[in-house]
């Protein structure tokens, strides 16, 4: 995709989702999704979880215009790639738009895939970020630490994903350069007093934030409620109500976000 066709795609869109897993719905739901994308306007990126993901979802944005694909080894899928697997499909990484998801997880990875499995993939993946001139999105769960020192000289644009880590880290992803999501967690009680995705986000510049919805897991897992691609509205309307902001004003700063964040301004 050309950087004039992409950009023409993001201003094009009435709402991003930065952050989904399009293909983990069911086929059975393939034509909702595409319905739903194509009604809204929703562009989404879709996050490689390995390299069978990356296949579905190139199909999938074959059928749909609203759907970019991303490539990337999650740090769950580690105990079954090696860094060798990862040079025989380093052609992936060059023609994907964003390597995503990719990082480290001490808290739900399985047993399969231990830290030190997850690290060498992960620095092997920043390489070739930096070789392709990727930007990257990154999982950080329970390793905010470890992946602050790994990114640290890192030059590519980075996103970091549903950040819940510790709140004396966030200056130092800053002063990165890092952009960090609104993830779903935020419609948890987010007007409770202590409310924790909310003090993240008030520690975070507008002008740094990007909605996700991490879908389809993420609504079944937090509310109990099947997962739809216009769901990306209520991280809209939360966020809006938060600083105070009409929907239109929200997705403006977010449009300027995203073209920021892909060097595409």
């Amino acid at each position: 995709m050309t950087p004039g066709e992409l950009k023409r795609r993001i201003t094009s869109c009435s709402y991003i989702d930065i952050h989904c897993h399009c293909d983990s719905y069911p086929p059975q739901e393939e034509e909702r999704l595409f319905s739903h994308l194509e009604k809204e306007k929703i562009l989404c990126f879709s996050a490689g979880t390995d390299m069978l993901s990356w296949e579905r979802n190139s199909s999938l944005a074959e059928k749909s215009e609203w759907i970019i694909p991303c490539a990337g080894i999650h740090p769950w899928k580690s105990g079954s790639y090696s860094i060798e697997d990862l040079d025989d499909q380093s052609a992936e990484y060059s023609r994907t738009l964003m390597i995503n998801e990719i990082g480290l997880d001490t808290v739900w990875a399985p047993e399969n895939s231990p830290l030190e499995k997850q690290i060498p993939l992960f620095k092997r993946q920043l390489t070739l970020a930096e070789r392709y001139t990727k930007p990257v999105t990154i999982h950080t769960k329970g390793a905010e630490e470890e992946v602050l020192k790994l990114i640290s000289s890192h030059r590519n644009p980075l996103l970091i994903h549903w950040y819940d880590g510790p709140e004396e880290l966030i200056s130092a992803y800053l002063c990165l350069g890092c952009f960090f999501t609104i993830p779903p967690a935020a419609l948890c009680q987010p007007e409770a007093p202590g409310s924790y995705t909310k003090r993240i986000l008030e520690k975070i510049p507008p002008e740094r934030l990007l909605p996700e919805t991490d879908n389809p897991s993420a609504w079944p897992w937090l509310f109990r409620t099947p997962a739809k691609a216009d769901q990306i509205r209520e991280i809209y309307q939360f966020y809006g109500s938060m600083v105070g902001k009409r929907e239109t004003l929200v997705h403006n700063q977010f449009r300027e976000n995203l073209l920021r964040f892909l060097r595409l301004v």
